[in-house]
Order: structure tokens, then sequence, then C-alpha cells
């Protein structure tokens, strides 16, 4: 799991006004993405998107999608796949 939270990590600091775009865009289909962007500085995205209730639902599927999450080139494919 600490190399999902660095891969989000570099996502939030490759661009970090398109990740906070990618997060509250989600206001109504994640609105506790769209909380996180708002509550937390940029720093703290991260580790409070890995503690989410999107995350753990989404990490508790089988097969795991570690690998595809991974591979997701910036933040907003990567919270496409968010239940």
């Amino acid at each position: 799991m600490l190399r999902l939270q660095l891969h989000l990590k570099a996502l939030v600091e490759a661009d970090p006004k398109e990740a906070r775009a990618a997060m509250e865009m989600s206001q109504e289909h994640l609105p506790e993405v769209f909380q996180i962007a708002k509550m937390y500085s940029p720093r703290e995205w991260p580790q409070a998107l890995m503690n989410s209730d999107s995350m753990n639902s989404l990490l508790s599927r089988s097969p795991s999608p570690v690998k595809e999450l991974l591979a997701k080139p910036d933040l907003r494919s990567l919270l496409e796949m968010f239940p």
C-alpha cells in the first residue's frame, strides 16, 4: 500500500491544480473525495485518499486493483476507478 500512497503523492505533486480539479469534480459522484479536497492541504491528500471509504471499498475487491491503480497517469483517471 505504500507504493500506492507514493503514487498518489507523485500524481498530486505533478500537477496540484489538476489534482484539485479532479477531486472537486467528484462532488456528486464521490462527495468524500470532494470533502478531502476542501478540508485538507494537497500535501495531505494522498494519506486522506488512502484512508477514505472509497479507496477501502476499491481495495477490498478481488482481485485487488492495485496494479491498475499504479498504472494510472493522473489523479482524474485514478479517481474514475472509485466505486
